[in-house]
Order: C-alpha cells, then sequence, then structure tokens
C-alpha cells in the first residue's frame, strides 16, 4: 500500500507537468516569444505549485491514515492470535478437569471391582453422523485390548463391546448397534434375557430385550443388568430400563424396549475392561 501512494503520487505529479509542458508549447506554437512564455510560465506556475502542494499533503494524509490503518491492523491481528491461544488453554484446562472428574469416579467403581483392568480412550470419531452405533478409539491391541472386551463409562454403565481392533485403534460397537447381542438380567428376580441390536430401535438410540426366562414377566422401569454370560462382559453392569412393553405378532410373547443408562451422544471418554475375575 505505502509503495502504491508513493509510486501513484509521482504519477500524480508527473501529469501536472506535463499538463504544463503542454500549455507551454502551445503558447509557442502560437507565436508568443519568450515574452509570452513567461507570462505563461508565471500564470501556471502558481495553481501548479498550488495543486502540487495539495496533492502531496493529500497523499500524506491518505499516507498516514493507511499506516496507523496497517498498524492496528496488525495489532489486532496479534491480539485475535492471543486470545485463540487463550482459549485453547482453557479448553485444555476444562478437557483435564473433566478427565479428573472422570478418573475419580472411576475410581470410586475401580474400587468396588478390585479385579477389574481398565484402559482409558477417548473417542476420536463417531461412525455415522444421525446414530450413536459406533466409534472409533486410539488404542488397540498394542494396550491390551481384544475383541469383545466390555466398554463403560467412568460410572459403571454399559456403553458396548470392542468389534474390530488393530494395533492402535479399535471400533465399539455401542448397545444400540444391531449387532449386539449380550445377555441380560432384569429386575430384582435377575430372569435372564438377551439384549438384542434392532434396526427399527436403533435411531431412536434404544435395543430390545427379547427371550425372558419361561415365566418371567416383564415391568415398565425395571432396571436390565449383563448376566455374565459368554464371558467376556462382566456380571452386574448396568445396561439400562425397560422404557415399554410391546407384543409379538400374535400377542403371545412379550419383549421389552430399552433404554441405555448411558447418554451415548454425550461420550468423549470410555473405560474399557481388559480383563477380570471371571468366577465373580
Amino acid at each position: 500500500m505505502k509503495s502504491f501512494l508513493k509510486k501513484n503520487g509521482i504519477k500524480m505529479i508527473a501529469f501536472l507537468l506535463a499538463a504544463a509542458l503542454v500549455v507551454l508549447a502551445a503558447v509557442w506554437l502560437a507565436g508568443g516569444g519568450t515574452e509570452a512564455i513567461a507570462g505563461a510560465l508565471a500564470a501556471v506556475r502558481q495553481p501548479l505549485v498550488s495543486v502540487t502542494e495539495s496533492v502531496s499533503s493529500w497523499l500524506e494524509g491518505l499516507y498516514v491514515r493507511l499506516y496507523d490503518y496497517d498498524r492496528l491492523q496488525a495489532e489486532n491481528d496479534a491480539l485475535r492470535t492471543q486470545i485463540a491461544d487463550a482459549q485453547e488453554i482453557a479448553r485444555a484446562g476444562r478437557d483435564a478437569v473433566e478427565e479428573n472428574t472422570r478418573l475419580s469416579a472411576l475410581r470410586v467403581f475401580a474400587e468396588e471391582h478390585p479385579d477389574y483392568v481398565f484402559e482409558a480412550a477417548r473417542i476420536v470419531s463417531w461412525g455415522t453422523e444421525t446414530w450413536a452405533d459406533s466409534f472409533t478409539i486410539a488404542k488397540g491391541t498394542a494396550d491390551g485390548l481384544e475383541d469383545g472386551d466390555c466398554v463403560i463409562t467412568e460410572d459403571g454403565l454399559l456403553v458396548g463391546q470392542v468389534a474390530e481392533v488393530g494395533e492402535n485403534w479399535a471400533t465399539v460397537a455401542t448397545l444400540v448397534d444391531v449387532d449386539t447381542s449380550v445377555g441380560a438380567l432384569v429386575g430384582e428376580d435377575g430372569a435372564e434375557a438377551m439384549l438384542l441390536g434392532d434396526y427399527a430401535l436403533m435411531p431412536l438410540g434404544q435395543a430390545r430385550l427379547a427371550y425372558p426366562t419361561e415365566g418371567a414377566q416383564l415391568f415398565i422401569e425395571e432396571s436390565v443388568y449383563t448376566s455374565g454370560s459368554g464371558g467376556l462382559i462382566p456380571r452386574g453392569i448396568v445396561i439400562g430400563t425397560i422404557s415399554s412393553i410391546q407384543a409379538e405378532a400374535g400377542g403371545q410373547t412379550e419383549y421389552g424396549i430399552v433404554t441405555p443408562a448411558v447418554d451415548l451422544g454425550s461420550l468423549v471418554q470410555v473405560f474399557i475392561i481388559k480383563d477380570f475375575d471371571h468366577e465373580n
């Protein structure tokens, strides 16, 4: 911008000088002679000086204003950078506080289950933007993870299971995934059933509780826990509650609709149970 002003200021003055020369040339050609030219110079000189001084003054003022603008712009850019850095530090601080809160809650849960071996992992990405059916974590076989490992929150609520695992990554299928199949216990009596993923229920963030023990009754608001069958998920992990009861075609068999205890969409960090005492 500064070089632009300088260049264009010089061009303007040059233009004015050229105009003066044109006037003098016209006088000479008209036969005015030396005296006429001197008179013409005197006539042209004062307006030319006035115009030149005015243009110079204007350019100088504009230069100062633009210089100040550039300086203020640079200061604003520096302030924006400082604000962005401060916000990043604040976010990092909030993340650290929230993680400490989660670890404190996990410590309480771990004291109740001293045989559990945990691996903490932050969620890197979700499988879809619409349904909370799966997500990826940056932990894998190098951290001791295996297919089928149980994934929970810091409060001991079931999230799902490790569905696929690589050296430094793993995909977790949540309990509303269509491929979910988890042994379950229902209510105080501990009637056995199966928690199954369902295409119709997945968009609603729910799962199906099917095949209850013969003679068992399902009730709304009953709590559902893991049964431990299959040996991959410990017994007694909280799954959720029965939010409604439906009948199969013909009305002979009932099944429950389970709403998870965990808000899957709000998850940031999860904990994988890598090992536990299978006799408990």
